[in-house]
């Protein structure tokens, strides 16, 4: 698996204590923190992230491919 940059790895440990929301005007945010729309494509595609209706969510152990 690729290694990811250091951003990542701090959405990834947002996500850990509750989803992200799609904002309106794009990206995601989770509080006043924001992530760009690219960052959580790479987290979908590496299989870490997926989208449930409006939000990003960690992966469920489990449902990895």
């Amino acid at each position: 698996m690729k290694r990811l940059q250091r951003n990542h790895y701090i959405a990834l440990a947002l996500l850990e204590y509750s989803p992200f929301e799609r904002h309106p005007r794009g990206g995601w945010r989770f509080g006043a923190r924001r992530i760009t729309s690219e960052m959580a494509d790479r987290l979908i595609a590496g299989g870490r992230a997926e989208v449930v209706g409006d939000k990003l969510q960690l992966t469920k152990p489990g449902s990895r491919a």
